[in-house]
């Protein structure tokens, strides 16, 4: 009975000892290896700060520079990847398949629960606009998703109706990696000071492109994002000056390399100086407080904390450990969850407290299950598991953009299909369908049915009316005077009541 039941953990598609020993994880030591346990910890404070705005924008609305300390991080992650790799094919394609494994398994995973998600929904317009953006998502282009103008990124989390408006920094990160390998090896000088001047001379044309683009696209364009990778690969420069430094022998010596190291951490804060400067210019010429003097102040910190490598418990505390492992999953769970309690209108903060801590210990377990069993598969089932999800959205996707109800260009068009119907026909229409033509008669019935002069009525009691007055389709209404001397019947349901809108 016990060989049976270890074969059987064996085959299922999970490594079943990640989770046993996740368990255990909570008594692990705080020195792991080379593993920065710092990083770890910042990444869980980053995370908690995005989920925590998300969850209550209220309480916290400054979380959104959580991510901006996740691009500093991955500035500085990804100059340790390629810090001392020889400049060869073999090494860009190393590189590009490790950040896909790494990125693509979960991610297409999450988007084709979404999909499935979306795929339920009965409003044909969200359903159109839901699928929009997860192609946008599948692709990583959402942060050039085009919103109307009045919606920008702030308003699509208030309204919290786009399952996907969290992939714009995945995107980023995404499109970043495409130039990392130029940026950050190929082109770069082998010298430490001309490093540095060339990774703050680009760093400073990224911000100042930041302050000059709307705020909109700024907040999502790579370009304007870029000078915060770039002061991660400055903190890893600047940190491995540090650790590589040999032990001075005499006085001159000492003196010499204290200098060295000095003016090398002067480039980066003439960096910042400008950075400062250009912020308080667009202040005074925009008015109001710059978000870039926000974003300054953030990544400078991140910086800071980088180079501090710090031991303390604030970052190497255990929990913060595993929230940190857990931090794509939490990241990718969490937004999903959000906008399904708008939907169904849980907006109480005991709902919204219980999803959290929800998402949280749920991103733990597909952290401990499917993501450490797709890290550890080969190269050839990574790409056959990543083709497979790919197929299996595209199947989602093709189905509800491909319904009968659409015409030649992808729209939808009920009205054809309604033309199609005659009472007594034996024409056959979809679920779909059928919710399409309603939605053009409920338009055509508000259209002709109103009466001129009819104001709501007020006041009602009746939970039915409170629910119609809610949903603003259906409801009572005062018609004005008339002479008194006509009178009339109507025969029906409950809705021949309704016949004044």
């Amino acid at each position: 009975m016990k060989a049976h039941s270890v074969q059987f953990f064996a085959l299922l598609p999970f490594d079943w000892c990640s989770v046993l020993s996740g368990l255990t994880y909570l008594t692990k030591s705080r020195v792991m290896g080379n593993k920065r346990l710092d990083i770890q910890g910042i990444r869980a404070w980053a995370v908690l700060a995005v989920v925590i705005f998300h969850f209550f924008p209220s309480i916290f609305p400054w979380g959104y520079i959580g991510v901006d300390m996740f691009f500093v991080l991955s500035g500085f992650l990804i100059s340790m990847v390629l810090e001392s790799k020889p400049n060869t094919v073999p090494t860009y394609f190393d590189f590009f398949f490790k950040r896909f494994r790494r990125i693509l398994p979960l991610a297409l995973f999450i988007s084709f629960i979404i999909l499935l998600i979306i795929s339920q929904e009965e409003n044909l317009e969200l359903l159109k606009f839901g699928t929009r953006s997860a192609i946008y998502a599948l692709f990583f282009g959402t942060n050039y998703n085009v919103r109307d103008e009045e919606d920008d990124y702030f308003e699509a989390l208030e309204n919290a109706t786009d399952y996907f408006t969290h992939f714009w920094s995945l995107s980023v990160e995404i499109q970043f990696y495409t130039l990392a390998p130029m940026l950050l090896h190929m082109l770069k000088p082998t010298h430490k000071t001309r490093l540095l001047v060339y990774l703050s001379s680009i760093a400073v044309a990224s911000f100042a492109f930041s302050l000059y683009l709307p705020p909109q696209d700024a907040f999502m364009s790579t370009l304007s994002r870029l000078w915060q990778f770039l002061a991660g690969s400055m903190a890893f420069t600047l940190r491995r000056e540090k650790t590589e430094e040999p032990p001075p022998t005499d006085a001159k010596e000492v003196v010499g390399t204290t200098a060295f190291s000095n003016f090398l951490y002067l480039i980066p804060i003439c960096a910042i100086l400008v950075g400062f400067i250009f912020s308080l210019i667009s202040v005074f010429l925009a008015g109001g407080v710059s978000a870039s003097l926000l974003r300054l102040a953030v990544t400078v910190t991140a910086v800071f904390l980088l180079l501090l490598q710090s031991t303390s418990w604030l970052f190497c505390h255990r929990s913060l450990q595993l929230l940190g492992d857990a931090s794509y999953a939490l990241y990718l769970v969490h937004w999903p969850v959000i906008c399904l309690l708008k939907k169904w209108e849980l907006d109480d903060t005991s709902y919204l407290l219980s999803a959290m801590m929800t998402c949280i210990a749920f991103s733990i377990v597909i952290h401990f299950t499917f993501e450490r069993w797709y890290l550890n598969l080969p190269g050839f089932q990574i790409v056959a598991l990543v083709g497979l999800l790919y197929l299996l959205c595209g199947i989602v996707i093709y189905r509800n953009m491909t319904d009968e109800e659409m015409d030649e260009n992808g729209n939808y068009n009920p009205a054809e299909m309604l033309r199609k119907w005659e009472p007594g026909s034996s024409i056959n229409f979809t679920n779909a369908q059928v919710r399409a033509m309603n939605k053009i008669l409920e338009k055509q019935k508000v259209e002709r049915l109103t009466v001129p002069g009819c104001t709501q009525r007020d006041g009602l009691s009746s939970s039915f009316s409170r629910r119609k007055k809610k949903t603003e389709k259906f409801g009572f209404c005062n018609a004005p005077d008339g002479s008194g001397k006509l009178s009339f019947l109507i025969i029906g349901n409950s809705y021949s009541l309704n016949t004044g809108q």
